[in-house]
Parts: C-alpha cells; sequence; structure tokens
C-alpha cells in the first residue's frame, strides 16, 4: 500500500501543495517519502517498503529526463528487468518501480502492455513536457485526477487532491445517483464535480494543456470451447498456484485473509503449499451463527497447520464509523467494509502483506445474475437519484466497473499491503464456479468445498435493529440530515419502521447511512 500525488502545469508546477497532498498519504506509506520538483512538473510519493526495502525509493529516474512515481506491485518485474538489461538499460535498484522508466524508454506508452500486476503509476517525459497516468487492467489501484486552468493534479485518494472539506454545492448529482444504485461510485466519476476517476485498463495523458483519456485494455469476452472437467480443474490449480507464487514475493512478513468460502481457502492452500514456514491467517467472526464461518477457517487452518489468528466483531462498531467514511472519500455501502478494517488491523500487527480471496467470484460466476457492462461513462440507469434500486439493496450484478479496488481502507487504514491472486487479467477467463470446487477438492476439507456460496458479510438486518439501532434513527432522523433536503424524511421514517417490523431494508438503510456520515465527515 503506498500512495502517489502531482501536478503538471503549462506554467510552473506547485512543488510545495504537492508535499501537502502526500502528507495527505502518510497513512498510505509510513516508511518513506520521495519527491521530484522539476518546473512544470511536480510528482510525489509514499512508499510502504514491500520489495527492495533499503533501495527502492521514489521517485526513479533514468536519465534525469523522465521519472516516474508508482502504486502497487509489478509481479513480473524481474523478467521485466532481465529483457530490458539484455538490450543495454542499466538499473540503479532492485525493486519494481524502476522497470517503468526505462519500459518507458523501450516502448512508450505501450509499456502497459508488458506489465503484470496492479498498479496506478505518473510518468513525466521532460524532453516532451507530458504525462502519463496509467490503472491496471482491473482497477485494483485507485488513481484520481482534477483539472484547474493551465494545471492537472492527480493523487491515490481524493482526500489528497482536495486538501480539505469539499463544499456541499459541489457534490456530483451523477455520481449521487450511482451511490444509490449501486452502492458506490463508479469510475469515471467520483462524488466531487470536479474530480474524476482514470477508469480501470486505462490511460492519460496530458500535454500543452491537453488531457486525452484511452482505454488500453479490454476484457476478452469471446465464446471458448467447454474443456474437459479434469483438465480444467488441473488449469485453475496450476494458475492459482502461479498467481499466488508471484504474490508472495516480498521482504516483509506475508499472511492470509481466511474467512472460510472457497476463495480463501484456496489461496491460503496455494500459499502453503509454497512455502517453507507456516502461513500466518487471520479470521472475522461474529456471535450470530449465520454470519459467522470461524469453524470453516478453522477446518483449513488445521489442515495446513497455519498460525491461525481470530477476532470477534460486534454491533459495537459506532467508534469506527466515521473511520471509514474518511478512508473511502466517497460513499461506500458495502457493509463488509466493517470486518474488512478490523481484519486489516489484527493482521498488521503480525503481518506487512496479505493475500486473500478478492476476484474469484468476478472470475468464476459467484455473484447471482450476468454481469452487464456499459461502455466506460455511460450512465447505467435513468431517472431521479435512487429510482434504481434493485432486489433489497442498491448493489448490483450490472455496475459499471469495480466498486473497490485492493486500495482499500482496510489496508491504508492500517498501512498494510493486500493482493488478490484471484483476481488478474488472465483469470478473467471464467469458469463455471463448480469448476472451482472440483479443482481445489483435493486441497480443501470437504465441508468447505460442499458450501453454498455466501459473500462476506456482516449481521446488518440484525444489527440495525439492535446495536445500530439508534445510531442510524439519529444519523438519518435528524435536523442536519432533513436539512440537507435529499429524501423525504416521511420516506425515511417509514423505511426505518418497515425494517424495525422485521422487513429487511438493512442495505438500503446503510446506504442511506454511509452517505449522510460522509456528509458530516467531508461536506459539512
Amino acid at each position: 500500500m503506498c500512495g502517489i500525488a502531482g501536478i503538471v502545469s503549462t506554467a510552473a508546477a506547485d512543488a510545495g501543495q504537492v508535499r501537502l497532498m502526500c502528507d495527505a498519504l502518510a497513512h498510505r506509506g509510513p516508511d518513506a517519502a520521495g519527491h521530484h520538483e522539476g518546473g512544470r512538473a511536480a510528482l510525489g510519493s509514499r512508499r510502504l517498503a514491500v520489495v527492495d526495502v533499503p533501495g527502492g525509493g521514489q521517485p526513479v529516474y533514468n536519465d534525469g529526463t523522465v521519472v516516474a512515481v508508482f502504486h502497487g506491485e509489478l509481479y513480473n518485474f524481474r523478467e521485466l528487468r532481465g529483457r530490458l538489461a539484455a538490450r543495454g538499460h542499466r538499473f540503479a535498484s532492485d525493486g519494481d518501480t524502476e522497470c517503468l522508466v526505462h519500459a518507458y524508454e523501450e516502448f512508450g506508452d505501450d509499456l502497459v502492455h508488458e506489465l503484470h500486476g496492479m498498479y496506478a503509476f505518473a510518468i513525466w517525459d521532460g524532453r516532451r513536457e507530458r504525462l502519463l497516468l496509467a490503472r491496471d487492467r482491473l482497477g485494483k489501484k485507485p488513481l484520481y485526477w482534477r483539472s484547474e486552468g493551465d494545471s492537472l493534479a492527480f493523487a491515490s485518494e481524493l482526500k489528497a487532491l482536495l486538501r480539505g472539506p469539499v463544499a456541499a454545492g459541489e457534490v456530483d448529482p451523477v455520481a449521487l445517483h450511482h451511490y444509490l444504485t449501486y452502492g458506490y461510485v463508479p469510475a469515471p466519476w467520483s462524488i466531487h464535480c470536479d474530480v474524476r476517476k482514470v477508469p480501470p485498463g486505462h490511460l492519460l495523458t496530458r500535454r500543452a494543456g491537453e488531457t486525452d483519456v484511452a482505454r488500453y485494455w479490454r476484457l476478452d469476452c469471446a465464446p471458448r470451447p467447454a474443456g474437459d472437467e479434469d483438465e480444467e480443474a488441473e488449469r485453475l490449480r496450476v494458475g492459482l498456484l502461479d498467481a499466488t507464487r508471484m504474490r508472495m514475493v516480498s521482504e516483509r512478513p506475508l499472511g492470509a485473509f481466511l474467512s472460510g468460502g472457497l476463495d480463501s481457502s484456496a489461496v491460503a492452500a496455494a500459499m502453503a503449499r509454497q512455502s517453507a514456514e507456516p502461513v500466518r491467517t487471520f479470521t472475522i467472526g461474529f456471535d450470530d451463527d449465520d454470519f459467522d464461518e470461524r469453524r470453516y477457517a478453522r477446518l483449513v487452518a488445521r489442515r495446513y497447520g497455519t498460525e491461525h489468528h481470530e477476532l470477534v466483531v460486534t454491533p459495537s462498531v459506532t467508534d469506527m464509523l466515521p473511520t471509514l467514511s474518511w478512508h473511502f472519500d466517497e460513499p461506500f455501502a458495502d457493509s463488509s467494509a466493517i470486518p474488512s478494517l478490523y481484519l486489516a488491523r489484527m493482521s498488521r500487527s503480525h503481518v506487512t502483506v496479505v493475500l486473500n480471496g478478492d476476484g474469484g467470484d468476478e472470475c468464476l460466476g459467484g455473484y447471482r445474475g450476468t454481469p452487464r457492462w456499459p461502455p466506460s461513462g455511460a450512465s447505467p440507469c435513468r431517472g431521479p437519484p435512487g429510482r434504481c434500486w434493485r432486489g433489497q439493496g442498491p448493489l448490483s450484478p450490472g455496475a459499471p466497473g469495480p466498486p473497490r479496488g485492493c486500495g482499500t481502507p482496510g489496508g491504508s487504514s492500517s498501512s498494510s499491503g493486500c493482493r488478490p491472486p484471484g483476481g488478474t487479467p488472465a483469470s478473467c477467463r471464467a469458469s463455471p464456479r463448480r469448476a472451482a470446487g472440483r479443482a481445489f477438492a483435493p486441497w480443501l476439507p470437504a465441508p468447505i468445498v460442499g458450501r453454498r456460496k455466501k459473500g462476506f458479510g456482516v449481521p446488518l438486518a440484525a444489527w440495525l435493529r439492535t446495536g445500530l439501532r439508534e445510531l442510524s434513527r439519529d444519523v438519518l432522523t435528524d435536523h442536519t440530515a432533513r436539512s440537507r433536503g435529499l429524501f423525504r424524511p416521511e420516506s425515511v421514517e417509514r423505511l426505518l419502521r418497515a425494517h424495525e417490523a422485521g422487513q429487511d431494508h438493512g442495505p438500503r438503510i446503510w446506504a442511506l447511512v454511509q452517505l449522510e456520515l460522509w456528509y458530516r465527515t467531508y461536506a459539512s
């Protein structure tokens, strides 16, 4: 988990401003800060040192005309370094970041086709006075940008760009519409009118005051023949072993988030099969048996002799809710953010880098319904904000783009890094979920393989009738919330009463609570 920021301008870039922006990202990179101050470009980084700990500082340079800052991991950096060295490039460090400037010299903007990893980076070409921003294919790492007159600023988090409270009048109504539909603000929008996200699989270039955003990767949706089941199972096993091995490259302690589901259990098993030492595993539990998966996680932990850690989360989480709003920068309605934050904080006292099961559902069809991906920038629904609620909650399988990447508050708030082996471009040639069960049955206890699909959720409906009932009522019905004029007070009251009477409106209420808490954190 690192952070980057910068400003380029047709005049002189404000280096002092960039330093302030990087200060706002200190929680992402506690180990080091670095800055480039060069006339029309000022770049900065905050580093969490994982690879080449003593020598991998940023920014990185070639001969002084090309400079880069980087957030993420390049899993093929050793192979890429070898190819570049064979072409005459000389390296001053042993890490992955320096590959960027040399790959840019060799391939230009096409360097992204040579990269295997999760990343957001900025390259300033001093000779051409041109900025290149890039975000990884699946959007695991965040990247915001904002154009202000002759200048363009970018950062890993919205708070770094804004450096202070956002006026309520600057909330983007289209972004609010999408939030109430999907439970998050998808790229290219941000909650702020004047700020945008670089979409996954896109490049942004800025030269002479002109900005262009272009796609460089698209998911291959071409049908392919169904293979033999045994061959498909072997392909999945080999693919996960390879992906896990690449993500275990670290000079800092490693661990795994283990939920007890198929995906995280398979990742933990793949780690254990390739580790000389016991894997450290971390599990969140609940007092509610319908949501508590500790018994399944323990089965995997016992099979592989992991160093296992557990934590029980209760409804008394009100003290950390403002923390969620602050770290997400935007309203975010997925209640799994609560256990994710606790899980990251628990693991940080033992390890610096964790692997998890994220991405498995996207690649193996784990969600209900078939995803429908509209073109980037297209509005996915019509009508006033909130009209497009689907089912019992705001989240939809048709949402345009990932709701969050790996760079989420869990990791950033605890200054740790997470790496999901399951969500790679290569693995996105989806296999049926049943194929995964067949593939990993030899690795896992039978109860894990035989379980029905269960998301990483919390007993939200019950919490909103008990421990979080008073908070949700206060937040949604007090004078502050009513005075915003966003929702009819009588409709909110009906929603709360219906939930208290036994109907499940938990996801809707939670979405409204998170929106109001975001307003109070950033926009008030």
